[in-house]
């Protein structure tokens, strides 16, 4: 799988252990910085996860949760690049865009968890049939931080939504 960070064609190697504690296989084993498009179409991989920031405004808590235009349009841009139309991941559709705020960055490593679990569920839905990863999201914010969110109504974290 390929993991895309916030700009286009770059890896961070720091997800290369969340992407092992998942399951998947990193296609450039934990490198780091821009990659080459060529390299991502030669290893052909059967995922892609991008990962966005904080600034990207697409996705967080201040959004309900039926508010997905941004990561939908995030994802569709990868979903459209002509390089990647025969890549695995593009023609089965397993493309997802995930937010830092759940995904790996400096200041949330104590959320990664969630990232791991979302990571689980997209790399191996048969596996993982029952995990919800949304329900996961959920007890920590009301159980664990004390917070009055209701996921249902506020938030959007990863496209497309799981079912």
């Amino acid at each position: 799988m390929y993991y895309e960070a916030r700009t286009r064609y770059d890896s961070l190697s720091g997800e290369h252990s969340y992407i092992d504690f998942s399951g998947g296989v990193d296609i450039f084993n934990g490198a780091s910085g821009s990659v080459n498009p060529e390299d991502v179409v030669a290893q052909n991989p059967d995922i892609i996860v991008k990962l966005i920031s904080y600034s990207d405004e697409a996705g967080g808590y201040q959004l309900d949760a039926d508010d997905t235009a941004g990561l939908e349009a995030i994802r569709a841009e990868i979903m459209s690049r002509p390089e990647l139309q025969n890549v695995n991941a593009v023609k089965t559709g397993r493309v997802y865009v995930i937010t830092s705020e759940i995904g790996s960055t400096y200041s949330n490593s104590c959320r990664v968890f969630l990232q791991i679990a979302y990571n689980a569920k997209w790399f191996h839905p048969e596996l993982f049939e029952d995990l919800d990863p949304q329900a996961i999201h959920q007890e920590y914010l009301t159980r664990f931080q004390g917070l009055d969110i209701d996921l249902n109504e506020n938030g959007v974290f990863v496209y497309p939504p799981l079912n």
